[in-house]
């Protein structure tokens, strides 16, 4: 600390300014009256011990008078005090012998003491009260010499002054010591405060560090803080901060202002952490320095990064969200709209992923949703934006696409989904339907764009899934039809406005009706009769077909044992079961509860599945083996358009085997679908099964499956679907 910090700190303590003041005053009073004394009082004093005589007065007086004035001057004059003590002690003693010069070197002497102990505080402490006896003790002697010389008449005087001053001086010096005494524990305290701080602390001069505590050792993962002493500071930084913290400390010091920015900090094993630091203009060891509070946030830092990922990112498949697609779609249609050019937005959705979802779980779901953003993604380019845009629903920007580069990725996206994902133990057959608008032909804002991909999509999905549709204005018709037709699907149940009618099946060789097929129709009070083409895709979109498919179950086998209990001979009756309605949890419980809650014998029910579930056959095996027990019969509809084996026949019970209507349709004329159901026809007899004939609509038909030992027969040349009524009456009338 220099001699300015320390005089300032000894001498103008707050807490004594007051008592300061007074002293000063009496001081300013009494001390020229002593030294005009001492030159009247010996007056063939050599002029130069005259002149200093005048000085010391003068010492006196202008710092007591400063007081007054401004702080910085008050602080540069204060150390004037202190020459003036020594000065006037040391003056005192020479005067005790009267030109005697070799009291000047004790002048010296004490002055050389005087700066000695500005450095060193326990020396200067005794040394102030060694002073001040010493100048008491002059006082006492030179009273005696005055005495000798004859001036018993001032004495009283002279005697008053030097003793008010000494009393002063000792005063203020015992006064100043108790400050100084306190400030230096204060200065302690506020050093262990320092080093206990939670917030690293760091004192740089010239960009090196020369004061380190133990919590910024801790952050820079250093071993000791007295290491990182005497480092530069840059060799911390990330070299992309050293301009901004350049300006940031030219700015502390022209303004003397805080600094708050945050910075990257490079540790020794290669690491970085974020920190937040608050650089002070600050004096240490009276110099100055910045000051530096650091505190780690890079734990701040990272949740901050989850939360940015969260709202920009799918936590599922990590891609972009609907939010970061927006503004990303925007920015392009505003590049695309400066630069002329065009953009494809390409609407991709899962078909039948709900099923999978509600029947696998969603866990399992989750990572079938990964794996399709993985593969839509290896299609692409790299300039390509792909996103999650909710559910089961990706869209792609496709920046400066054609018309043919977009029709090629839709067809590479589509062959990515042709094979199978394995998903652990599972091989999962999923397929998209895509849907594709472009800026700026379709529209010219990003809603738009997306809502007419979006019923490029729908279109897509009526015309068979698996497919791509670029948006033409006249989709819009058919789209708001579908739907339509699928918010009122979910009030139709509940309305009752679902209706069974049954279409009879015919055993070829007895010609008697051996049972019927339970079909479902929907006739809405506005929109009229409505396909099962139409409707039953939706429903098993958005998971209806599982309350659907109960209620049929449940309707057709309460109506066969009305009939049954009517005296109407026992037939069987086919339900068709969709692939989610097996994969339900409680399927086969509900078979139970409904045979029980009807009455109907399990031997009279068969269930219809599409040859297509046969691909999933270790999925569904357990259920099929459980029904197998109840005596519920089951067929394979469709048989012949699908995917089966002989070895997966033959590992499940199959009672029935029904040949699809296209190849019935067309056996007369064409030899291959002829073969076709000669096959068929040969290998349910194989597999100890019936082979049920679809679809027949011609006596030519009816007699070709006859020959070739066909056992059963359904179609408009016998009937066509009926309602209940009309079935038995069919039944008790036919011959």
């Amino acid at each position: 600390m220099n001699f300015k910090e320390k005089c300032d700190d000894n001498f103008f303590i707050e807490s004594d300014k007051k008592l300061m003041e007074v002293l000063s005053l009496i001081a300013a009073i009494v001390t020229p009256g002593f030294v005009l004394a001492c030159l009247k009082l010996n007056p063939n004093m050599p002029l130069i011990l005259k002149l200093v005589a005048w000085v010391v007065a003068l010492i006196f007086i202008v710092p007591y008078c400063s007081i007054y004035i401004s702080s910085f001057v008050k602080e540069y004059l204060s150390m004037f005090f202190y020459l003036g003590c020594y000065l006037a002690s040391g003056f005192a003693i020479y005067l005790l012998y009267f030109n005697d010069f070799s009291e000047g070197y004790c002048l010296i002497f004490i002055l050389v003491v005087f700066y000695i102990t500005l450095t060193f505080d326990k020396i200067r402490s005794l040394l102030f009260y060694l002073i001040s006896i010493i100048s008491l003790v002059s006082l006492s002697v030179y009273f005696d010499r005055m005495r000798d010389y004859g001036y018993d008449n001032n004495s009283f005087i002279v005697i008053m002054c030097l003793t008010v001053l000494s009393i002063i001086v000792l005063l203020n010096l015992s006064i100043r010591e108790s400050h100084k005494k306190a400030l230096n524990e204060s200065r302690k305290d506020y050093q262990r405060l320092l080093d206990v701080s939670p917030d690293g602390i760091i004192v740089c001069e010239g960009g090196k560090i020369i004061y380190a505590n133990e919590a910024i050792a801790r952050i820079f993962q250093a071993e000791d803080k007295d290491k990182l002493v005497g480092k530069p500071i840059f060799k911390f930084l990330d070299p992309r901060e050293y301009k901004h913290t350049i300006i940031g400390i030219k700015k502390i010091i022209k303004n003397n202002d805080t600094d708050y920015v945050e910075e990257i900090l490079n540790l020794s094993n290669n690491a970085s952490i974020h920190v937040e630091m608050a650089n002070i203009l600050t004096t240490y060891n009276g110099k100055n320095a910045i000051m530096t509070i650091v505190r780690d946030i890079s734990k701040r830092k990272k949740m901050e990064d989850r939360i940015n990922q969260m709202a920009h990112y799918d936590s599922v498949t990590g891609l972009p969200n609907r939010y970061f697609l927006n503004m990303y779609l925007q920015n392009a249609i505003e590049t695309c709209r400066n630069n002329g050019q065009s953009t494809a937005i390409m609407f991709i959705d899962l078909d039948r992923f709900k099923i999978i979802n509600d029947t696998m779980g969603h866990n399992f779901g989750d990572v079938v949703l990964q794996k399709a953003a993985s593969e839509i993604k290896s299609c692409l380019d790299e300039s390509d934006f792909i996103s999650r845009y909710g559910g089961d629903e990706f869209i792609v920007v496709l920046e400066n696409k054609c018309f043919e580069r977009s029709k090629q990725i839709a067809k590479g996206i589509i062959d990515a989904f042709s094979n199978s994902l394995n998903i652990g133990e599972h091989m999962v057959d999923i397929t998209p339907s895509i849907g594709i608008s472009f800026y700026p032909k379709d529209g010219e804002n990003a809603e738009n764009l997306i809502k007419y991909a979006d019923t490029a999509m729908y279109e897509a999905k009526s015309q068979g899934r698996n497919n791509y549709k670029f948006y033409t204005p006249e989709m819009n018709l058919a789209v708001s039809r579908s739907m339509v037709i699928e918010s009122a699907l979910r009030k139709a149940l509940r309305n009752e406005e679902f209706m069974i009618h049954y279409q009879p099946q015919i055993d070829l060789n007895s010609r008697e009706i051996s049972g019927v097929e339970a079909l479902i129709r929907w006739k809405h009070p506005e929109l009229g009769t409505i396909s099962p083409s139409e409707f039953i895709p939706l429903a098993e979109e958005t998971g209806l077909i599982v309350p659907i498919g109960e209620w049929v179950l449940r309707k057709a086998c309460t109506q066969n044992k009305i009939w049954q209990s009517s005296g109407m001979r026992p037939i069987n009756i086919a339900v068709n079961v969709s692939y989610q309605q097996l994969k339900y949890y409680g399927f086969v419980d509900c078979i139970k509860k409904v045979l029980s809650e009807s009455g109907l014998e399990a031997k009279y029910l068969e269930l219809e599945i599409t040859e297509t579930i046969l691909k999933d056959i270790e999925e569904l095996k357990y259920v099929l083996n459980e029904l197998e027990p109840l005596g519920v019969k089951l067929s394979v509809d469709d048989f012949g358009v699908g995917y089966s084996s002989l070895s997966v026949l033959q590992n499940i019970s199959i009672n029935n085997l029904k040949i699809d209507m296209s190849f019935i349709k067309n056996m007369i004329d064409n030899s291959k679908s002829a073969a076709i159901v000669k096959t068929i026809i040969n290998m349910g007899k194989n597999l100890n099964c019936n082979v049920i004939a679809e679809g027949v609509e011609t006596k030519e038909q009816a007699e070709f499956l006859r020959k070739n030992s066909c056992n059963i027969a359904q179609g408009y040349l016998f009937s066509r679907p009926i309602e209940a009524e009309e079935l038995e009456k069919l039944i008790n009338n036919w011959k």
